[in-house]
């Protein structure tokens, strides 16, 4: 079991870099070629090369290949040379770890050969199973696996020259034989067999480990056997002396008698004196010393806390002593009414508060002020820094002084002041009116486009009829922004450089609104500017919008009411003319003339539930637009939309290969159409 060990946990170092152990014959072969043979590719065996998809006919190509797994492959130009040294070395070779080898059970293919035969595989032959980027291997796996069949079955076996099943029954020269497991059941085939052989090679390590176990206990009771046994040799080789003993037995008899007698006589009740009272008097040392050690302990802790406190007691003399010089000093600075005021105020706090306790409130009330001192002081400091720096005004920064900025503050004050005033009131009054120009006619520009746009589009709208409905976009101003919206198509409706223009903008309504938007914008922060301007300049969010239904009757509904009503085909219609007009806006919008610059519009499952007369109104609406539509329907509806389109195009799966092929069957339907 050691042994097996150790050599599967090499086995499992090796496949851990990437190598799997292959028999004694193809390893040889292998290394005999990769020292010597340096040829334009390195030698290689067919089971490197490939790989197994389906795992459903890896046991097959393992059993059919057997030792073809191993045939290794080189270079055509290298062959001649590799045959060579096969042949040379293959009575023995020395392969190290393995000690010498005789080369066998492996193949050297010669691929040149194989390339001037040219095979090619039959279809769903095993050489379909495998998948390789290597040029030989495709063709060696193609020549020895492309007439081997495979099938579902063992009976249709007999269908065919050559096949396999999955469970590695060969069918061959009209006999039917099982591959032994044996041959299959260890996988050398691609990257899956490294990764199985591992999970192997775990699983019987583990089996070894609770083996190793096992016979470890069996181990351990053996040594406790050989202990006993060892034991009993050595009282063996004492039993002479042991009998010599023996034989004085009797005499000790007696003497044991003896003692016992005379044991007997002693007088029990006087030792069971001495001993209480020997154990009383223990007791009471072991409490006279526990109670000496806590004296003494004591005693200890006393000493310190005298020192502790004659430590204390000097400290405080010492601190009253100052504390009174310097009470002596604050008072004889005083005048007698603030003495008294002071006495006073000691009073009223003595009446709730000890000495120690007035103390530490007004301590911890000086200490707050003194922090605020010091923080409103390096504030100023920071101010008179930040002023030095950007004003260049020479002055000391540092201290609480401020003589030279006093000096500063009146020049200011006085003269500089009135200046800025002036052209701040100068700025923004030129900043209302460029405000005023851009808001009232732009914005007036936009709406107006707007409703250029709604009209364009029922234009295209009209005389189409989807079924026995029409369909008309309405437009409405949201009565959340009318008030602005009228004030800006009124103070707007002249040119903005003509007199009226300028007398339109000076409205007492247009400039109070205006006034007040210019003042949030520059109070504001820049994420609120830039929304309250969003909120003014949107056009768009200054109408509601519609599609109003016409039916046949004269009446109309509008579809953001009766849309939860409506059936599939009548739902996708309003949704399609939405979709056609937005694409009309995006395109108009990106032309620098007005007009559509593309116009393109991609529709995938295009009027799914629509009938053919809501899909020829619907493609005559896109037509007037000027929009090119590209529609993906089903073939089932192509019937419905081909004859509305200039071209048909039917794109169709091969189902063998799987590639898509195109017809073009714009003739046929036009055929259909005309008869």
């Amino acid at each position: 079991m050691k042994a097996e060990g150790l050599a599967l946990q090499e086995e499992q170092r090796s496949l851990d870099a990437g190598r799997l152990q292959y028999p004694p014959g193809p390893a040889a072969l292998l290394h005999l070629l990769s020292a010597r043979l340096k040829g334009r590719r390195e030698p290689k065996p067919l089971c490197e090369l490939i790989e197994v998809p389906n795992s459903r006919w890896r046991d097959a190509l393992e059993g059919y290949l057997n030792t073809r797994r191993f045939d290794v492959i080189v270079a055509p130009e290298d062959y001649s040379r590799a045959l060579a040294l096969y042949e040379r070395h293959k009575r023995s070779y020395s392969l190290p770890g393995r000690g010498e080898v005789f080369i066998s059970g492996v193949g050297l293919v010669d691929i040149e050969k194989i390339l001037q035969f040219g095979p090619r595989p039959a279809p769903r032959s095993l050489a379909e199973q495998v998948e390789t980027n290597d040029t030989y291997a495709r063709a060696y796996c193609d020549f020895v696996l492309g007439d081997v069949i495979c099938v579902d079955d063992e009976q249709s076996l007999r269908r065919h020259k050559a096949a396999i099943t999955d469970s590695v029954m060969v069918y061959r020269n009209h006999v039917a034989r099982q591959t032994p497991r044996e041959m299959f059941s260890r996988h050398y085939i691609g990257q899956a067999a490294l990764r199985r052989r591992v999970e192997e090679i775990g699983q019987r390590l583990g089996l070894l480990h609770e083996s190793i176990v096992a016979v470890a206990g069996v181990h351990t009771w053996l040594k406790d056997i050989v202990i006993l046994l060892d034991r009993a040799r050595a009282d063996g080789r004492r039993l002479a002396d042991l009998i010599g003993r023996a034989s004085g037995l009797a005499a000790s008899k007696v003497r044991a008698q003896r003692l016992r007698e005379q044991k007997d006589r002693i007088n029990r009740d006087d030792i069971r004196d001495l001993e209480r009272t020997r154990d009383e008097l223990k007791e009471s040392e072991a409490n006279l010393s526990s109670q000496h050690d806590d004296v003494v302990d004591s005693g200890g802790q006393a000493k310190k806390e005298i020192e502790g406190l004659r430590g204390d007691l000097t400290s405080s003399r010492s601190q009253q002593l100052m504390t009174h010089e310097l009470l002596d000093k604050f008072v004889s600075a005083l005048d007698t009414a603030a003495k008294e005021n002071y006495e006073q105020r000691y009073s009223r706090e003595r009446q709730h508060r000890a000495p120690a306790e007035i103390y530490e409130v007004f301590e911890r009330q000086r200490r707050s002020i003194e922090t605020r001192i010091q923080n409103s002081l390096q504030r100023l400091i920071e101010l008179k820094t930040r002023y030095v720096e950007r004003r260049g005004l020479v002055a000391d920064v540092e201290g609480p002084g401020f003589e030279e900025f006093n000096v500063q503050l009146a020049v200011w004050r006085d003269s500089r002041l009135p200046e800025y005033r002036e052209k701040i009131a100068e700025s923004k009054s030129k900043a209302l009116q460029q405000l005023t120009e851009d808001i009232v006619f732009r914005l007036r520009e936009n709406l107006q486009m707007v409703r250029r746009q709604i009209d364009e589009l029922n234009r295209a709208l009209r005389d189409v009829p989807f079924g026995s409905e029409r369909y008309q976009f309405t437009v409405e101003v949201d009565p959340e922004h009318k008030p602005f919206y009228d004030l800006v198509m009124d103070a707007g409706r002249f040119e903005k450089e003509s007199l009226f223009g300028e007398t339109a903008l000076t409205a007492p309504e247009v400039k109070n609104t205006l006034e007040h938007l210019l003042d949030r914008l520059v109070e504001s922060e820049a994420r609120e500017v830039k929304t309250e301007l969003e909120a003014r300049a949107d056009y768009r969010e200054y109408f509601r919008y519609d599609l109003k239904i016409l039916h046949a009757d004269g009446g109309y509904s509008l579809y953001d009411k009766v849309s939860g009503d409506k059936s599939g085909g009548e739902t996708q219609t309003p949704y399609y003319i939405a979709i056609l007009a937005s694409m009309y806006r995006l395109y108009q919008s990106r032309a620098a003339d007005g007009r559509p610059v593309c116009g393109i519009v991609l529709l995938d499952e295009a009027f799914g539930k629509m009938d053919e007369s809501r899909i020829g109104a619907t493609l005559t609406y896109a037509r007037r637009l000027g929009l090119q539509l590209i529609l993906a329907t089903p073939k089932e509806r192509s019937e419905l939309v081909a004859p509305h389109v200039e071209r048909t195009l039917l794109i169709h799966k091969e189902p063998v290969s799987g590639m898509p092929e195109v017809f073009d069957f714009t003739k046929e339907f036009a055929a259909v159409n005309a008869g």
